[in-house]
């Protein structure tokens, strides 16, 4: 991943770690609103055999996809705060 380097003429470092924080609590949001859009057998019920399966295993995949650009956003936070590599 390419990481901005924080220096004068960029934008401001408390600015970066700002926006970073919002795109992800943004991102967390909607990883939690997934989470309440779950699929449930009942809504699949008549329809063809594994239906239901297949909902939930394409929501498992959105759901780990979130979960991966959270963690990109979190490390571009860290980083801009000046954090990341002290946690190596």
């Amino acid at each position: 991943m390419t990481m901005p380097t924080i220096n004068i003429n960029g934008t401001a470092q408390h600015v970066l770690v700002q926006k970073y924080t919002q795109a992800r609590i943004a991102v967390q949001n909607a990883l939690d609103s997934m989470y309440e859009a779950s699929p449930h057998g009942r809504d699949y019920q008549t329809m063809a055999r594994g239906a239901y399966s297949d909902a939930a295993k394409e929501h498992a995949e959105r759901v780990q996809s979130l979960r991966s650009i959270i963690r990109e956003i979190e490390t571009l936070e860290l980083h801009c705060a000046g954090l990341l590599d002290e946690q190596l």
